[in-house]
């Protein structure tokens, strides 16, 4: 071998073992960076995941808290329904009364009046000026009444406490640390709510057809209950408890308490004529 295969040689073996070195340095650099990232992952961001999670509990916890609602109430959520429906079939018998009878009760008495319900839902139909069934004025300048009885309820009076409940469902909705497969579950409850509440017109525009048949005086109609309205409202509109059960299922598979707390079953195997416990 002459001397300049020699020297090309040497150059040869030191340039790939510079660029061995170059290999092993970067690839002893990655896996420490990795390693570092790992043990950061542990050490750093599990305080950051615990945190979370407890702020998870806490959201979790109000919501089934809410769910449950007042002991006092029978619909799941606390939406009081029975406040609801006196407010609005007051509304109608209020109405009666004045076609009827002529006569009208104390704003301070009725159930419907603003500092109970200072809110309301009002169908379009009533937003829209209707001009093809206006009443005429009478002889002496007042409207003359409808020649039949007939009734629209299209401004559902909203009482405070069903308002308020709405809103701290809402506010829960708002929340960005609950998991989204209970969120949805929750907004569709929500819509349940608004479904069932919306569906009380309906019910009382069939009951106001009754009235006249039902009450054909004065005396009939102050003695008058509200049950046959409530008995047919919650026969014709869905119960909120199988969502709410749903929900509730949802929430404590999230956490899984059982599986927690289990202790690990033992089975037992015939060895001779003894038993022997195994894990």
């Amino acid at each position: 071998m002459t001397a300049g295969n020699l020297a090309n040689a040497e150059i040869f073996t030191l340039s790939h073992i510079s660029t061995i070195s170059q290999i092993a340095f970067w690839t002893s650099t990655s896996v420490v960076a990795t390693l570092s990232y790992r043990n950061a992952k542990r050490t750093i961001f599990q305080p950051i995941k615990t945190e979370i999670f407890k702020k998870q509990v806490d959201v979790l916890a109000d919501t089934l808290n809410l769910l449950n609602g007042d002991r006092q109430s029978i619909h799941p959520g606390g939406f009081d329904f029975t406040e609801l429906l006196t407010a609005n079939v007051a509304k109608l018998y209020d109405a009666y009364l004045s076609y009827a009878f002529d006569m009208k009760r104390p704003m301070e008495v009725r159930e419907y009046r603003v500092e109970l319900c200072p809110s309301s839902l009002i169908a379009q139909e009533a937003l829209e000026l209707d001009t093809s069934d206006k009443i005429t004025p009478g002889p002496l300048g007042k409207p003359s009444k409808p020649p039949s009885w007939t009734y629209r309820h299209l401004d559902l009076s909203l009482p405070l406490k069903y308002s308020d409940r709405v809103s701290d469902f809402r506010e829960l909705l708002k929340n960005p640390l609950l998991p989204s497969h209970i969120a949805s579950l929750l907004s569709d409850f929500l819509d349940a709510v608004t479904k069932k509440t919306v569906g009380l017109g309906p019910v009382i525009e069939a009951a106001a057809k009754e009235m006249p048949e039902r009450y054909p005086t004065l005396d009939d109609l102050t003695n008058a209950s509200f049950s046959w309205v409530d008995n047919r409202y919650n026969r014709e509109t869905d119960s909120l408890a199988p969502l709410a059960d749903q929900l509730t299922g949802e929430i404590r598979a999230y956490f899984a308490p059982d599986s927690i707390m289990a202790t690990p079953k033992r089975s037992f195997r015939r060895k001779g004529r003894r038993l022997e416990a195994t894990d």
